[in-house]
């Protein structure tokens, strides 16, 4: 998938703008994240702006981007 191979250009991003391009180019829609976790838009958001630590908003937020988890958040799951 060439999305991949972006990826990797984008690692000098911070991971905030990086989610935010991934997100958009392959068309995510947050809120249907959202409600599919059981959680708000807002919640969504301020995990990927990191004022919410939950591993679980953040490994949907890396599945759903299809990225390790790893490449978003410098820490073990």
């Amino acid at each position: 998938m060439e999305f991949l191979n972006l990826n990797k250009y984008l690692n000098n991003f911070p991971r905030e703008k990086k989610i935010k391009i991934l997100g958009t180019l392959l068309g995510i829609n947050w809120a249907e994240v959202a409600r599919k976790m059981g959680v708000t838009r807002v919640a969504i958001y301020r995990t990927i702006s990191g004022e919410i630590k939950s591993k679980r908003l953040r490994k949907a937020i890396a599945d759903t981007l299809h990225i390790p988890y790893s490449e978003l958040w410098n820490e073990e799951k």
